[in-house]
């Protein structure tokens, strides 16, 4: 709080002359007053709760210029009482809306929607037929942009797709930051659940067009997880898991989508926690695995190499499949740490089984897209090969197809660096979900992995023969190597090896096995 004191002093003057004017533009007045005047102390206090101005005079009633002087100060005070005020209520709306508010978009913040989602959710107690839905939506593969391209075109990009939540939804409807990448929108009075889906449709519509960013184009997909109060009494943090657990189904599906709740997606949320805690534990408490399946040579059907693969026993679960919990791992933060340590595991049997007389040439290990993502990936690498005494060529990695649609400077960057130590680089499953032949000219791949569900159709239909013929082709043109998954019956094993395959994997050869039941025939002993 501040105070300014405005003093009234008089001049005895013959003829005085005043100007009105410094009544309001200086902080001291001086008013001549003629004959007899009295000392006017007039005192002005500015402060947040308003303006004070008192005058005192002996004029005699009726004189017109202590009538002047009299009307002046009121003026002047109004002039800052309302100055004042009007300023004193422009600051607290702008507190009342930044603190209501994000300050990147000016979408409402977590505080404000949770009040509206409360107040919506009372309103439908008295109102049964009306339904309240929410969007959780969950921009993918963000990250990729903040690392590629800087946290300020990430910031831009967020005020664009800020905007683009603005221009679709309704004017009742109240969209929501509620921090990173995550958005929600809050719909009011729906009539039927699909509204809700409808307007999750509307909403990835809005997102097809391309955002431009710093003179660069950007395409940006979203996840979308629906939530909608069907009658039942649901809470606001009810209503918010139910989305969460929605948008992590969305998610799982290959984003760019949206899922609408079900109850079954509960049990399937709580699942998920426990697995991630169940995970935490795991690493630290020695219950993971490292199983190897052999690499063989099919003109011999010699291993030459083993592909290392992650293996959980979950005490009340059971053995569980990768697919189960790498997913878990990457959101809850875990992938690096235990992508670092499958990678030692990996490395350093390798060297055991180099140094027992075993000639295995390289080991294959899979890398997830936030490994290949994260700068701390090559220190990982380097860090395993050097402490395991392996040449660079001594490891592959491998990666799934989808890693490579979102291609960053971090990417790139790995892939160039890696290839440089002489790791090679393998594309599993080539042939399925989002094949771009132009990652084989892009990036720095060596290996093609000729997905299972091809050579399970080996050798009698006649599509699957035409797409692995192509692919062999393809591979010898581009003096790239071939390595055929899910081989389990001798006319599968002939048919590549007659069409120029090399090398295969899959249960004709051995099923993955712990080090001390894998069983390296001699032909592999030096």
């Amino acid at each position: 709080m501040t105070a300014v004191a405005l003093y009234l002093a008089y001049f005895a003057a013959s003829e005085p002359t005043i100007d009105y004017s410094y009544l309001v533009f200086v902080p001291v007045i001086y008013a001549a007053v003629r004959g007899g005047l009295a000392w006017a102390a007039p005192t002005v206090l500015i402060a947040n709760i308003g303006v004070v101005l008192t005058v005192t005079t002996r004029q005699p009633a009726g004189d017109p210029f202590a009538l002047q002087l009299l009307l002046a100060t009121a003026t002047l005070s109004g002039l800052l009482l309302g100055g004042v005020v009007d300023q004193r209520r422009r600051a607290e709306r702008a507190l009342e809306h930044s603190s209501l508010h994000d300050p990147l978009t000016d979408l409402a913040n977590r505080a404000l929607l949770s009040d509206r989602l409360e107040q919506a959710l009372r309103r439908t107690h008295r109102r049964p037929e009306a339904r309240v839905g929410l969007l959780l939506v969950d921009l993918d593969r963000f990250k990729d942009v903040n690392d590629s391209f800087g946290h300020l075109a990430g910031d831009e990009l967020l005020r664009q797709v800020a905007e683009r939540l603005r221009q679709t939804v309704r004017p009742t409807d109240t969209a929501a930051r509620f921090g990173g990448d995550e958005f929600v929108v809050l719909l009011e009075d729906l009539s039927e659940p699909s509204d809700a889906v409808h307007a999750a449709e509307r909403l990835l519509d809005s997102l097809q067009r391309p955002f431009q960013v710093e003179k660069q184009s950007f395409e940006a997909t979203a996840s979308i997880g629906v939530a909608v109060n069907g009658g039942e009494s649901r809470t606001a943090d009810q209503l918010l898991r139910d989305a969460d657990a929605a948008l992590r189904e969305a998610k799982a599906e290959g984003r760019a989508g949206y899922r609408l709740f079900t109850h079954g997606m509960q049990a399937a949320a709580l699942l998920r926690l426990e697995l991630e805690r169940d995970l935490r534990s795991a690493l630290s408490d020695d219950c993971l695995r490292v199983a190897y399946q052999p690499i063989v040579d099919l003109a011999t059907s010699t291993p030459v190499a083993t592909e290392a693969l992650l293996r959980w026993r979950h005490p009340e679960h059971g053995e569980l499949s990768p697919n189960r919990f790498i997913p878990v791992a990457e959101e809850a933060g875990l992938i690096e740490e235990i992508g670092a340590w499958v990678l030692r595991q990996a490395c350093g049997q390798t060297r055991a089984w180099i140094h027992t007389g075993h000639a295995l040439r390289y080991v294959a290990v899979n890398l997830s897209s936030v490994q290949l993502a994260r700068p701390e990936l090559l220190d990982h690498v380097t860090a395993a090969l050097e402490e395991c005494e392996l040449a660079g060529s001594q490891l592959q990695l491998e990666l799934t197809e989808s890693v490579l649609l979102a291609p960053s400077d971090i990417v790139d960057r790995n892939l160039r660096v890696l290839s440089e130590l002489g790791v090679t680089i393998a594309i599993d499953d080539f042939g399925t979900g989002h094949s771009a032949l132009a990652n084989l000219l892009r990036f720095p791949i060596d290996v093609i992995k000729l997905d299972r569900r091809f050579v399970a159709r080996l050798p009698d239909a006649n599509d699957a023969q035409a797409i692995v013929e192509a692919v062999l082709a393809l591979a010898r043109r581009t003096s790239r190597v071939v390595v055929a998954e899910g081989v389990e019956t001798p006319e599968q094993a002939r048919f590549l090896l007659d069409h120029g395959c090399e090398l295969a994997q899959g249960y004709l050869f051995g099923r993955p096995a712990l080090p001390v039941e894998l069983d390296l025939p001699a032909a592999a002993q030096r």
